[in-house]
This record gives C-alpha cells, structure tokens and sequence, in this order.
C-alpha cells in the first residue's frame, strides 16, 4: 500500500501548487503521482487495479491542461486533501482510508452496477429452466414481503451450479430486473487484490453500494475462486477476504437491513467452503438444456429476432443434435449466430467493399437475409 499512500500524497500536493499557479512544480509532481499509480497497479489485481490507472491517467491528463475545465469538482476535492498532507498521525490515515474506500464505492457504481432494466434480460429470453425460474421467483418474491411470519425465512443468498454457458448470469439479470433492482455483474477476479487487507475492503464497499441503492442484486461469477475450502493452504488475505464475505452475507439477514440478495456461481460447488455453503438459503442446479430447452433457445437466438428456420422440422434436428453434443446455451447462441453470419455472407456476396464507402452510404445500405437452412450451420449429420 506504501506506493498508493505516496501517489495520493503526490497527486494531493500537485493540485494544490496547480491552484496557486505554480504551473511547472505542479506538473512534475502529478507526473511523478501517475508513475507511482502505475507501478502499484503492476501489483493489483481487479478493481484495485483499475482504480489505480484511472488515477494515472487523471493526473496526466491534469498534469496536461486536459482536465481543470472538466473536472472541477474533482480538483477542489484533491485540493482539500493536499491541505492536509503535511499532517500526520491517526487522523492522516483515516483520512486517506476514507477516501480510497469512497473511490472503490464510485468504481462500483460506474463499472459493475446496470440500474437501467431494458438493459438486462427478460426471463422469456431464457430458453428451458422453467423449474429453476419457479424458484428464483418465489426466492425474491418472499424476500421482498415485509411482513411475514418469524417462521418464514428469506433466501437472502442462493448458489447456481452447474456447467458453464448454462444461462446462471441471465437468470440471475433477470431476478433484477423482475424487481427493478440494482444488478451487480462480478467475477470474482475484480475483487481480489495483492495488497494485504485490500480485498475485505472492496466485498465490503460492494455490499455498502448494494445496500445504498437496494433494492439489489448482487451476482458473483466465479465464485469458487474466493470460497474454496478453508482446510487447503490458503493465504492470510484469503481467509480475510472469505471471513468479511461471511460477515456482509450474515448481516443481510437482518430485519433492519435493505433488500439485496446475492446468487453466486460455480462450476465446482464441491470445493466450496463449509461455512459459505451453509450461508445459501437454496442450492439450484443448472443442468445443460435438454431437447425441448434446446429447441427454445434456437428459436431465441434465431426466429425471435427476425431471422426463422426454413422448416420446422430442422429445429427438431438442431435440438437433437445440441443434446447429443452436450451444448451448453452459450454454445447454441453461438452455433446460431454462425449460422446467421454464414446467410448473410451469402447473401451479401463482396460486403466488405462497403467498408470504402462513406459512413452515411454503409448506413442506408439494407442487407438481404433469407430463412437459415441446414447447410448455414455446417453441423454433421445426426444420428
């Protein structure tokens, strides 16, 4: 954290000579600050990592003359912070802890956070899984009662499992966006950091954020990544980092606390820890489509959006053929979509010329489609 506490002390002093018009000073000192982010970004991982380029690329671009006009706000923030710098003690770092912990809490809102419902997925663009939707929908819909029964508990948190590419983030987008909720799209690779007691500080302002702007929905992709089982060799910052997630999921219990629920995801639930297993109210199973979800979905990704098959019965063949092949949805989509791509260079034969066109021409320019054959997937014959 050595590098970090220097860069902000570097950056803080930079704007405050840039206020009093000591141009060239100030300069120097910004640019040796975005140096300084740059190397303790080369030490972190995720969030921490990102946050710290930003502030690279910010006091360059001060350092530059490219950001007083835009940035007002911002500069009188760090101006005030720099009034400060020549102090020291406890109260220093209070300060700093503060103010990188509201900095992690506005990346969240910036970067992880979709408020915006028409840009999450409805559950009628979920092919198959209907008995993991009954579910889903009962688990948030008694979480949001308020008033009910001592007896009747909320699933505050609920585990998806299963093979990859089976649909766990759409179903998770569309519990949010059933509710109008804030959803939060995380793997888990954005909130480990190198730098010791780094990572308890991101889950926390994670679930701060959520809890701010509740109702939420908290998504963790990747979860076994932080939730393996603490009976391995882990190190100190993991078992920190799974402690204070231990700690943000107990308090989502509480009578007093906003709604937010959280789904986790894993390919391995077997290699998850105890203690986190035990926090998840429901355990859910998300199994690969079976023929009839196949079927659903190769009419999403195709005759939903405009483009049909030419007969009914090469669904049929597709859905056997997916099922014998064990295709995930995520590979379905994509078995599509190169179906679709496939029409239309046939039917578009030297598309690419266009790309000498002027912009408005590109636009104004209609392309031919046709029904998907059998031969635009190029699949092998099924059995």
């Amino acid at each position: 954290m050595e590098l970090h506490r220097q860069a902000e002390a570097f950056k803080a002093r930079g704007v405050a000579l840039l206020k009093e018009g000591k141009i060239e000073e100030a300069r120097r000192l910004l640019l040796i600050a975005a140096e300084k982010f740059e190397k303790a970004a080369e030490f972190s991982e995720g969030i921490a990592k990102e946050l710290r380029l930003k502030e690279a690329e910010w006091c360059r671009r001060l350092a530059e003359g490219k950001e007083l006009s835009v940035s007002p706000k911002a500069v009188g923030a760090v101006r005030e912070e720099a009034s400060e710098v020549s102090g020291g003690g406890e109260a220093k770092v209070e300060r700093e802890e503060k103010g990188e912990f509201a900095r992690i809490k506005q990346y969240i809102r910036e970067n992880l956070m979709v408020r915006a419902k028409e840009k999450l997925p409805s559950w009628d663009e979920i092919g198959g899984l209907e008995d993991v939707k009954k579910l889903l929908k009962k688990a948030y819909v008694i979480g949001a009662i308020e008033k009910k029964p001592p007896a009747v508990s909320s699933w505050n948190a609920i585990l998806l499992y299963g093979p990859p590419g089976t649909g766990k983030t759409m179903l998770a987008a569309a519990v949010a966006k059933s509710l109008d909720a804030a959803f939060f799209d995380v793997k888990v690779s954005q909130l480990l950091s190198k730098y010791y007691g780094e990572t308890p500080k991101i889950i926390s302002a994670l679930f701060e954020v959520a809890r701010e702007e509740a109702p939420s929905v908290i998504f963790i992709d990747e979860f076994d990544a932080i939730a393996l089982s603490r009976s391995g060799d882990l190190d100190e910052e993991t078992r920190r980092a799974l402690s204070t997630l231990l700690a943000e999921m107990d308090g989502l219990s509480s009578k007093s606390s906003p709604f937010v629920l959280v789904i986790a995801a894993t390919n391995t639930p077997e290699a998850l820890d105890k203690a986190i297993l035990s926090r998840f109210g429901r355990k859910i199973e998300i199994p690969l489509p079976d023929y009839e979800a196949c079927k659903e979905i190769i009419r999403i990704h195709t005759e939903k959006k405009g483009i049909p098959l030419e007969d009914e019965s090469l669904y049929d063949e597709l859905a056997r053929y997916c099922v014998e092949r064990k295709m995930s949805g995520r590979d379905i989509k994509f078995m599509c979509i190169e179906a679709i791509w496939n029409m239309i260079e046939e039917m578009n034969p030297g598309l690419e010329r266009l790309a000498e066109e002027p912009y408005e021409r590109i636009r104004k320019y209609e392309l031919k489609t046709r029904a998907l054959k059998k031969e635009d997937f190029k699949i092998k014959e099924t059995r």
